[in-house]
């Protein structure tokens, strides 16, 4: 039982999203308040998928995120709406200087 419990904190630790500031300027990077476990995907530990999404949204006044669109994702379309909830569950401090515009964030699921 304890192997199987450090088996899943090490598979969910694998697949935390990191918030990353893109090249271009019109990119802040912003650090979670907390944090989202995100779910099995359906076949994937079977099937030993990877993928990647990337997202850009916003953060509101409240710290909560808002207008997710996904950028890019590898394979197209699998993990996406996992990325999505996990984003959308997510509280973000507002920015002290009180700077607005897109942030984007990349997840990467290993299983």
């Amino acid at each position: 039982m304890k192997i199987l419990i450090v088996f899943i904190a090490t598979l969910l630790s694998g697949c935390a999203g990191l918030i990353e500031s893109a090249s271009s300027p019109n990119y802040q990077e912003h650090k979670a308040r907390d944090s989202v476990s995100p779910r099995n995907h359906k076949g994937s530990r079977k099937n030993k998928l990877v993928g990647t999404v990337v997202l850009t949204f916003n953060i509101s006044s409240q710290g909560d995120v808002i207008d997710i669109m996904v950028t890019d994702s590898v394979p197209k379309g699998v993990f996406d709406a996992e990325a999505v909830r996990i984003l959308s569950k997510r509280k973000y401090a507002p920015s002290e200087k009180g700077e607005t515009g897109p942030k984007k964030a990349k997840f990467e699921f290993k299983i």
